[in-house]
């Protein structure tokens, strides 16, 4: 496995390993109740889910069959991990609210064992030990702060990344590129303009996202297949920031 980037002021509010379904898993209170009691120890909320997300790799219509619910987020977890339940996907991630006591990032090793104990423990749930696999991918998101004097993308991106056509626009609202490489792992660059309160101060900025994912056939697949992504994640992030970037978050080559 590669070695973590190392930096001391990275920008990071947002990291997530999802692990998706081919076929609906039939979730049921009493499963949730049961994955639950499991993994307590580590997450001893049971939460309502809040919004539907999208399994990766996958287009999927959501059917619910008597007695069935659309899913469930564990938390309370000492790291600050979330694990959200749905039919067709598991999501394990960390996200920065150091106003609640969230943690710092716990890094790629103990999010990919939470969130393939949970993906395992799920799986033991439901009794159907055959269910097919989609995709598992993971994300990055960095959230760089709106300066009216600079161009974000041609000032925190190295020449890979820029495009000609934005070069003179006073301001960028979103931009995004995604594709697959010859190892058959799916890319994504994204950078999107955002905006939101905190307390009575108003912040404007940039998501940015880098994201990777592959295929996966069975839940050895699926770990092995993470710290694929989790390993191209490090090399594409290095090449795809400027030295202007790397210098003011602090990165340790």
């Amino acid at each position: 496995m590669t070695a973590s980037l190392e930096f001391e002021k990275l920008p990071l509010v947002e990291v997530a390993l999802r692990t998706s379904f081919k076929s609906q898993v039939p979730l049921r209170f009493v499963i949730l109740n049961e994955v639950h009691a499991e993994l307590r120890t580590e997450f001893p909320n049971l939460e309502e889910l809040p919004q539907i997300e999208a399994p990766p790799g996958m287009n999927v219509e959501l059917a619910f069959g008597v007695g069935q619910i659309p899913g469930a987020v564990l938390s309370g977890h000492k790291q600050g991990l979330r694990a959200t339940i749905q039919q067709h996907v598991v999501v394990t991630r960390w996200v920065r609210n150091p106003d609640r006591g969230v943690p710092a990032y716990p890094r790629f090793p103990s999010l990919q064992e939470c969130h393939s104990r949970v993906v395992g423990t799920l799986l033991k749930a439901v009794k159907t030990p055959d269910v097919p696999f989609g995709a598992v991918n993971m994300s990055y998101t960095n959230f760089l702060e709106w300066k009216a004097t600079l161009n974000v993308l041609f000032n925190y991106f190295s020449p890979k990344a820029h495009v000609q056509l934005v070069k003179e626009a006073a301001r960028l609202h979103k931009y995004e590129i995604s594709w697959q490489d010859k190892n058959e792992v799916d890319l994504r660059l994204q950078l999107e303009r955002v905006a939101f309160q905190i307390g009575d101060e108003k912040k404007e900025g940039y998501n940015l996202t880098t994201v990777a994912g592959k295929a996966a056939a069975s839940l050895v697949d699926a770990q092995e297949n993470l710290d694929r992504v989790h390993d191209l994640l490090q090399v594409f992030f290095r090449d795809v920031i400027s030295d202007t970037a790397k210098s003011e978050w602090g990165y340790h080559g």
